[in-house]
């Protein structure tokens, strides 16, 4: 949420994140949070993510839940030799709070974060429930996130954590 930038961005990660985001109010999607995501979008929201934010919420299209850890996933992320670095354990466990969101809900995931990503691509082999996860990237152009949205949104097996090329 950082990075969404004003009318003025011109870094090019910037500008689509805030495209994404606008495209975002237009559709009828919705949010969900829990208090560990709260915590880290306020501390990483710009200008423009919190007006973008108080819309959303005015427009009732922020959802919350709670209760939402899942020990099993936090233990295959713990046990994981394929996650080969302590460093990296670590990482994902702290990102797990968007698989936990997003197995509580629709099952989607919108981060920027490849290497969380490629993470948790890697963990699905081992904990097959985050198989069926979409994680979309809004700043990639593989992923191509505006299009995605504005076609409904729909999951893509290519967007797919248990997606193999």
């Amino acid at each position: 949420m950082r990075s969404a930038g004003d009318e003025n961005a011109i870094k090019e990660g910037s500008k689509n994140c805030r495209d994404f985001l606008k495209a975002m109010r237009e559709t009828k999607c919705k949010v969900v949070l829990t208090s560990e995501i709260k915590v880290e979008w306020k501390k990483n929201l710009s200008k423009y993510a919190r007006k973008w934010w108080s819309f959303m919420t005015k427009s009732g299209r922020i959802t919350y839940r709670k209760n939402t850890v899942n020990d099993d996933l936090r233990k295959t992320i713990e046990n994981s030799e394929k996650l080969k670095t302590d460093k990296r354990r670590n990482a994902a466990l702290k990102d797990a709070i968007l698989i936990e969101a997003a197995l509580a809900t629709d099952e989607a995931v919108v981060s920027q974060d490849d290497h969380a990503r490629r993470d948790f691509k890697v963990i699905a082999g081992e904990y097959k429930r985050i198989k069926s996860i979409l994680w979309i990237n809004p700043v990639s152009e593989e992923d191509n996130a505006l299009e995605w949205l504005n076609n409904g949104a729909r999951k893509e097996d290519k967007l797919l954590l248990g997606f193999q090329n």
